[in-house]
Order: structure tokens, then sequence, then C-alpha cells
């Protein structure tokens, strides 16, 4: 029911996908200095995943123009942990349909070249109780910017 990678996967390079054929999955982690050159990750109906944790330095070191981060369509979803630095050169945040988040929390310089930003759905007003986001986040600014709820 939970899932941990570690550092055996660094030199992977290639997107990664977690979708709904992991129908049992409440946990998943990855250690810290994880999956560096990994230029996409993306979660999508995973229907009873409960928790994301990502260790510092994770998915830091793509090359690509466009490193997408998105998180989709997980109903029970209640909690997104980055580390610092992960995701350092991904240019696309996007949180969809996450009816039951409740806690996102950012670590120090992660996504610092965004330039895409999206947070959809309910989970906006009624069930987002804490944001913990640290220095330097979104540096280089979001010109497509939304907020939906």
């Amino acid at each position: 029911q939970s899932v941990c990678l570690d550092q055996s996967l660094e030199c992977l390079s290639h997107p990664f996908l977690l979708s709904g054929f992991m129908t049992c999955l409440q946990s998943f982690t990855v250690s810290e200095n994880c999956m560096t050159k990994v230029p996409h990750f993306v979660v999508s109906n995973v229907p009873n995943l409960e928790e994301i944790i990502i260790g510092s330095m994770c998915f830091c070191h793509s090359r690509l123009d466009s490193n997408v981060f998105k998180v989709l369509n997980c109903s029970h979803l209640n909690k997104i942990s980055i580390g610092n630095y992960s995701f350092h050169l991904y240019s696309v945040f996007k949180l969809l349909s996450l009816p039951q988040l409740k806690t996102l929390v950012i670590g120090w310089s992660a996504f610092t070249r965004v330039t895409s930003f999206q947070l959809t759905g309910r989970f906006i007003a009624v069930r987002l109780l804490q944001i913990s986001l640290c220095c330097n986040l979104f540096r280089w600014g979001t010109s497509r910017s939304g907020l939906a709820g």
C-alpha cells in the first residue's frame, strides 16, 4: 500500500507517470537525491493515494525546456510535501481536482523556474488547511498563473 523510491533510481531520465493502475496505493515517497534527471512527474487517477512525499534534491537536473509537475484526479490525496531544491528546473506546476487536499508543503528553492502555475478544484477554498511555502519559490515569475475554485 506504500511505495518508497530510493537513490538506486538516480540515473532514470525518462518521464515518470503514476496512474490508475496502482489502485491500492496509499502513500508514495521519493527519497532524497533520487530521480534527479526525470523531466516530467505526473500522478493521475490514483483513487486511494493519500500522500505524496518528495525528499530534497529530487527531479532537479533535467535540461528540457518544459519540465512538468502535475498531480490530478486523486480523490483521497490529502498531503503533498516537497523537499528543498526539488523540481528546481521545472517550468509547469499543476494541481487539479484534488478534493481532499489539506496540506501543501514546498521547500526552499523548489520550482524556481515555473512559468505556468495552476491550482484548480474545490480544495482551494474548502479543504486546504495548511500551505507552507519556503523562500525562493517560483522565482522566475508566473506568466500564466491561476487559481480557480
